[in-house]
């Protein structure tokens, strides 16, 4: 038989690559190389009989055939054997290590095991049995399984038992792959429970029965699927166990409380005495619901609201703080599982408002933002395909039969005209893929024939006629790389010869006009592009993704490209979608702002497949304030984003320095010469001065603001100018000369106002290592004091305050506390007395975080020694004008914020000193620099100002938080209590 030169040797190199790790080609490859040969043999060139390259790359190689082979074997099975089948598969699949990136394996099953695996719930005793070894036969006679004794870890010797071929069905088999994806959740219980069943087994422990989420799901699973022997005792072991450990805490509690009731009232002390005992148990009761909130709040965000809310009022700990801030700044916002009902095929609409749910035949529309059923259709036979047009008006619904219906999702029955369509399986053992356009106006069928030829057919649903046909033998994906514009005038379809797409107008009354393609630029090439036109709400802008993670957006009305934005997913099979206001394109959980050039995303979400699936992935609702999402375990998640789709306006140009007055009430910006003041509750600006720091040849090196925020003082080269800033604009009172000009060159200089603001402190420290404090009249403008000495050079800066008293100032880190206005030093400081802030008592100073520094440090004011534990933070990222602004205290001391620099930009942390950890979770935004940071006067909230001048402010207190929650979720119903707290009485929580 005539073969192409290399032909051989190159089928021969694809057999040995299935497993580079092996010595000799695995002999469970022969069935692929089988069918590879004989598509070869029946593809073979006409003129002189040869077998080609070409041929061989059409079928897909050796490994491509096993997906025609396992389809047919598949398609020979009668429909009511099939499930079974396909559960036998998924049992024989190790499932992926998605954290630590382990892909899925194949795996020996015990036959016992995988015939109590794989019984449907309709089969029962020998009709269940005489199933399962047909299908497990026919599954071997076409050599996708084999079967032997096998002895392994925990199987004893020579046990029957059965495996995969091998791990390239699971890579190559297509539809293997989605049914291990939509069997995921319930392979990855079983097999955690099947460790925890041998540990119990070896050690016959309690503590090694099943417990807390493991128990319940397990029970979950027992309703819906047939288990194992070994693991139904484990479950049943574990509910006696959990219901006997209930009752004992019940019992000891009951006995605990009545021995403390007799011996308070023998003390006379019962009544305080119990109400500590009843304060304990709440503050323990509070931790623990706490630590279930923080565990549940991804996956069921209105419960974990509902329990931090519940915690919070059992007892204020600082886990319920943790738990009632994490809950409150999460992007995760809501969850919805469909009661009593396991969806195998999903959908939801353009604005994720409605999601269509199939099961078997059965198929539910829900309004996921009232999470209330719409209407409920059921199919004449099994459902393996739903779609749902952009507008969430029609389902297209595709079954066992062959056909696919359109369905009129409010009512949930048949269109009234041209309803259904032919899409029977085809002869390769697939089905057709389908979709619908946004209207539902047009259905778009994908089928391939044995030779792999493709051919794309578009139905027009309202007189039931073909408008296009497209067929190629190339290796594209004709409906997936496809498209409609939202408003249905332009069909994007892929194309070759060099040209990226064909669009067509399909407003032509007659044949299908061709539209001109506004083609990307940034040097991209057709074979560049990856996946379908993308267009923008109002059709304006379209958007394709490219390699190298690149996303190039072209304006169709201008005809050229406008934008190119990186970091996309790359390969990948989510798709693009743009926000309903066309300023955002999101894939998966990535944002990027489509206006800014060359621009990476401003946000980033790590999700799986079984969270969003790629068929229903991160799409944006209708006023783009969340992004939602149905994984394959059926459930639609929803993620605010409005911290990036919606973020605070930008008041100022470039900030190099922000300061808050101490009462909170006035905000001033340093812009270079220009520095505006602000009224921070109102965030306004109330008007502008203009330093004449170019007058001197200085720029403005740094600001202050006096206690109540009527005082400006401006540090300008070897000057500081003093400004009145309490009335409605600005007037200039003067300046102090702080330095010879021969003095500037490497001198630090600090400053700050007395209490009263009649006063003005000024440390200088000089090259030479002379540190210089100066005591200033504000009223007079004249020096009052100097204190000379040669202490050296902070290697960090200096600083230099008041204590509240405005009788001693605070000059670090050489001079120490020194009297004022005598100038006597009271306490000597010490080179690493490198402190920013004092206390609102002035008892306690603080050393900030630095980039260099990851922790805060206490000092006793009198003594200047470290007092109590450093608070570790971790290094911050201050601005570099001004360091001391990355970190703020709360008016009683206990708070601390900082801020950090996070991936996509910057984020503030708040920290408990008590507890010396970090309170909840991080608020989400695409922060810039962050300029001025500062806790309101009650402590309630923390405000950052960015270098753009926009204003973030985060709710901080509990009473706040649980309102906020409550409005949001709402309280513990009494089961949810019940479930959660046993044994305490309920209490009303909002």
């Amino acid at each position: 038989m005539p073969l192409e030169s290399g032909l051989a040797e190159r089928i021969v190199n694809d057999i040995a690559g299935v497993d580079p790790t092996a010595r000799q080609a695995p002999v469970t490859l022969l069935p692929a190389l089988e069918l590879a040969l004989l598509h070869l043999w029946r593809r073979r060139r006409r003129a002189d009989g040869s077998l080609t390259h070409a041929a061989y790359e059409k079928i897909g190689e050796v490994t491509g055939s096993l997906s025609v082979w396992c389809n047919s074997a598949l398609g020979q099975l009668p429909v009511e054997q099939r499930y079974m089948a396909r559960r036998i598969l998924t049992a024989l699949v190790r499932p992926a290590d998605e954290d630590n990136g382990i892909p899925a394996t194949r795996r020996i099953v015990p036959l016992p095991r995988l015939r109590a695996l794989t019984t449907a719930p309709d089969l029962e005793g020998p009709v269940a049995d005489a199933t399962f070894d047909t299908v497990l036969a026919a599954l071997t006679r076409h050599r996708i399984v084999t079967t032997g004794t096998t002895a392994t870890p925990g199987t004893p010797s020579g046990e029957p038992a059965a495996e995969l071929i091998h791990d390239a069905l699971i890579r190559d088999w297509a539809d293997l792959r989605d049914w291990v994806a939509q069997d995921h959740r319930f392979q990855v219980w079983l097999l955690r429970a099947t460790e925890q069943q041998a540990r119990h087994a070896h050690s016959g422990l309690p503590g090694d029965l099943l417990d807390g989420s493991l128990l319940a799901e397990g029970e979950e699973w027992a309703d819906q699927r047939s288990l194992p022997t070994d693991i139904t005792s484990l479950l049943e072991a574990s509910r006696q166990h959990q219901q006997s450990a209930l009752r004992r805490t019940r019992r000891i509690n009951i006995t605990l409380v009545g021995m403390l009731v007799l011996a308070l009232v023998a003390t006379g002390v019962a009544f305080s005495q119990r109400q500590t005992v009843i304060g304990q148990r709440d503050r323990a009761a509070s931790a623990q619901v706490a630590g279930v909130a923080q565990s549940v709040r991804r996956t069921d965000p209105q419960l974990g609201r509902r329990l931090a809310v519940a915690s919070a009022s059992l007892a204020s700990t600082p886990e319920s703080w943790s738990a009632l801030l994490a809950l409150h700044n999460q992007q995760e916002d809501d969850a919805l599982k469909l009661p009593g009902f396991v969806a195998t095929e999903s959908d939801l609409d353009s604005t994720g408002q409605t999601f269509a749910a199939a099961g078997g035949t059965r198929v539910e529309f829900w309004n996921v933002q009232t999470r209330k059923k719409i209407s409920s259709y059921t199919a004449p036979a099994r459902v393996h395909r739903v779609d749902l047009s952009d507008d969430g008006e029609t389902a297209a619904v595709s079954t066992e039969d062959g056909y696919t219906r359109l369905i009129d999702v409010a009512g949930a029955r048949l269109r009234s005209a041209h309803a259904a369509y032919r899409t029977a399986k085809q002869d390769n053992g697939y089905w057709p893929s389908m979709a619908v356009s946004p209207r539902g106006t047009y259905l778009m069928v994908e089928t391939t024939n044995l030779d792999m030829k493709s051919t794309l057919v578009v139905w027009d649903t309202r007189t039931a006629r073909k408008i296009v046909t497209l067929s190629t033998s190339a290796l594209v994906f004709l409906l997936m790389d496809s498209s409609f514009s939202p408003d249905e005038r332009v069909l994007s379809l892929p194309a070759s010869g060099g040209k990226p797409f064909t669009w067509i107008d399909l407003r032509a009354k007659t044949n299908m006009k061709k539209l001109p393609v506004p083609f990307p630029y940034y040097g991209l090439k057709a074979s560049d592009i990856e996946g379908p036109v993308v267009f923008s709400p109002d059709s304006n802008l379209a958007a394709v993704r490219a390699k190298d993670g690149r996303i190039s957006v072209f304006d169709r009305s201008k005809g050229r490209a406008s934008v190119e934005l990186t970091g996309a997913e790359d390969p990948t099979a989510y798709p693009l979608y743009f926000s309903h206001d066309g300023r955002y394109i999101a894939q998966n959980g990535r944002i990027w702002e489509v206006s800014v050039t060359s621009s990476g995303p401003v946000m980033r979400y790590s999700t799986t497949q079984s969270e969003c699936y790629t068929r229903t992935a991160l799409r944006f609702t209708a006023d783009d304030s969340q992004l939602r999402c149905a994984g394959t375990d059926g459930v639609v998640r929803s993620l605010d984003v409005r911290a990036f789709t919606k973020p605070p306006k930008e008041n100022v140009g470039l900030t190099q320095e922000g300061v808050v007055s101490s009462d909170w009430r006035t905000l001033a910006l340093n812009l270079g010469t220009d520095i505006e003041i602000w009224s921070l509750a109102s965030r306004t600006k109330r008007f502008t001065v203009t330093s004449r720091a170019q007058d001197v040849g200085y720029p403005v090196e740094g600001i202050q603001l006096s206690r109540d925020g009527r005082r400006l003082a401006v540090l300008a080269g070897t000057t500081i100018e003093i400004w009145d800033t309490g009335g409605k604009k600005g007037s200039r009172l003067g300046s102090l000369p702080i330095l010879r000009k021969d003095q500037h060159s490497g001198t630090t200089t600090a400053f700050a106002f007395s209490p009263d603001d009649k006063a003005l402190a000024v440390q200088a420290v000089t090259r030479d290592g002379t540190n210089v404090l100066t005591f200033w009249d504000l009223t007079t403008l004249r020096r009052t004091r100097q204190v000379r000495a040669d202490l050296g050079y902070p290697g960090n800066g200096g600083a230099v305050f008041f204590l509240p008293d405005g009788k001693s100032v605070i000059a670090a880190p050489n001079f120490g506390r020194v009297a004022f206005p005598s100038g006597r030093v009271v306490t000597k400081g010490a080179p690493n007395l490198e402190v920013d802030s004092v206390s609102d008592d002035g008892t306690v100073l603080y050393t900030y975080p630095r980039g260099f520094r990851s922790y805060v440090r206490l000092w006793d004011a009198q003594t200047l020694r470290p007092t109590g534990e450093d608070l570790r933070t971790g290094p911050v990222s201050p601005p570099l004008t001004a360091p001391g602004r990355a970190t703020a205290v709360s008016p009683d001391g206990r708070l601390f914020a900082t801020v950090h620099q996070s991936e996509l930009g910057y984020q503030t942390k708040v920290w408990d000193s008590r507890t010396g950890s970090e309170l909840g979770v991080p608020p989400v935004g695409p922060l810039n620099e962050i300029v001025a940071l500062a806790f309101s006067p009650d402590g309630s909230t923390l405000t950052s100002v960015d270098q753009h001048g926009s204003f973030f402010t985060d709710t901080i207190a509990p009473t706040r938080l649980i309102r906020d929650l409550c409005a949001r979720s709402g309280p513990l119903t009494e089961q949810e209590w019940k479930t959660h707290i046993p044994d305490i009485p309920y209490r009303k929580t909002c």
